[in-house]
């Protein structure tokens, strides 16, 4: 993790081993749940850039909207991580650093966006009553994961 946090410094030019938050302990229990069902694949690539962030394995990809910058940070950068897993990221998304939890999202949507993983054919978008989504096993509302707002 160290490269992580040495690389959260250089982009928010920050001095290196500067002191990193804690996780925050009052996480919604969802972001804990949606990690412990990340898993140790290989993170390839992590693309830090003005709007989004990118972190992509072998065979998966996953985005989250990238914090608001600082006045000065030019936070274009692509990264290469070697033995960095996805869950390694993902826990990220528990810390009260906005650039941190966005990388960590990014994590978690790179686990989850996977073509193995089974959804319902709908677009979850048509029109239905919360009756037929109730009633409807295979049916659910559009669910978009994001970074937590800090206080």
């Amino acid at each position: 993790m160290r490269q992580i946090e040495r690389l959260i410094d250089a982009v928010l030019g920050r001095a290196s081993g500067s002191a990193h938050d804690a996780p925050d302990v009052a996480a919604h229990p969802l972001y804990r749940e949606l990690i412990d069902g990340v898993g140790t694949t290989p993170v390839a690539r992590l693309a830090i850039g003005r709007a989004w962030i990118l972190v992509r394995s072998a065979t998966n990809a996953g985005l989250a909207f990238a914090p608001r910058w600082p006045a000065g940070v030019s936070p274009a950068r692509l990264e290469r991580l070697d033995g960095v897993m996805l869950r390694d990221l993902a826990i990220l998304a528990l810390r009260r650093d906005e650039l941190a939890a966005a990388i960590g999202i990014a994590a978690i949507n790179a686990h989850y966006n996977r073509p193995d993983l089974l959804g319902g054919d709908d677009d979850g978008l048509s029109s239905g009553s919360a009756a037929d989504v109730a009633t409807d096993p295979t049916g659910g509302p559009t669910v978009v994961i994001d970074a937590p707002k800090s206080a």
